[in-house]
């Protein structure tokens, strides 16, 4: 094959090309955004360009306690589910890296059925399982009520909040915890006092991911949510479906800050996992 020699203004071109191809995939849908957050209800119909632009719509999202609810549902729901999904990974990460456990490769492969499965799959799936009532769920179903979607907002975050645990679990010797035991720590001590510090970064780097994740899930919402835990993913669509795209839009606005924020702190998380 024939070396290709670029010059410097071929080199400068094609970087400059992928450069503005990244920006217009990635950038301009976050400006349209917050462009149609500031516009009246039908002005974008006058025209391509609204003839004005105003606050409104955030004006009515916080005097409304209707339109705050669904994302004050979708942040809630994100947030218990993230948090129980943290406990569980980090327990079973524990377990399949740190003690000698039987079978734990069979274990760690089911622990991720739920990211390989789909998830309207998964929701069709939780209606089938919890549409009668069983003894584990003390003779109730769970169809209908406000529990089955932040449940199964828990059970597929599990995978992901796991591989980033496990990340930062493989990672760390068996002669720390041995160590610890050697000087005088029971496992109380060794759990919380090595384990857990070196492990954390792990555990708030997948968590975040997963929390920015669910809050603004549609798939699986769409299938399980009531009218009482309406999420904002639905509300979206609603506002959208009656052409108030400027509501849409506001909480597309607050969506795209936390998620922001968030993955900042994620990112500066994961320059703090050092074992």
């Amino acid at each position: 094959m024939k070396k290709v020699n670029l010059n410097k203004f071929s080199y400068k071109f094609i970087h400059f090309f992928c450069i503005g191809v990244l920006f217009s995939i990635i950038i301009l849908p976050i400006i349209g955004i917050f462009a149609f957050s500031i516009v009246p209800l039908y002005a974008w119909k006058d025209g391509i360009i609204p003839r004005f632009f105003t606050f409104e719509n955030f004006r009515l999202f916080f005097s409304s306690p209707t339109l705050k609810a669904p994302f004050i549902n979708s942040l809630s729901m994100s947030l218990i589910s993230t948090l129980g999904a943290c406990i569980i990974a980090f327990f079973v990460s524990y377990m399949i890296h740190q003690r000698k456990m039987k079978g734990k490769k069979y274990f760690a492969f089911l622990i991720m059925i739920p990211y390989i499965i789909p998830t309207s799959s998964l929701g069709i799936n939780a209606l089938i399982t919890f549409s009668n009532p069983t003894k584990l769920l003390l003779g109730k179903s769970l169809v209908g009520t406000t529990l089955l979607l932040p449940l199964m907002y828990f059970v597929s975050g599990i995978p992901l909040i796991y591989k980033s645990t496990s990340s930062v679990m493989i990672k760390i010797p068996e002669s720390y915890e041995e160590a610890s035991r050697a000087l005088g720590g029971n496992f109380i001590d060794s759990f919380t006092k090595i384990i857990f510090p070196l492990v954390l970064p792990g555990i708030v780097a997948g968590a975040i991911l997963n929390f920015v994740g669910k809050i603004g899930e549609y798939t699986m919402a769409v299938l399980l949510y009531v009218p009482f835990n309406k999420p904002v993913s639905i509300d979206i669509v609603s506002s959208m479906g009656f052409d108030d795209i400027g509501v849409a839009m506001v909480y597309g606005v607050f969506i795209t800050i936390i998620s922001s924020i968030f993955i900042v702190i994620q990112k500066i998380v994961e320059k703090n996992i050092k074992i």
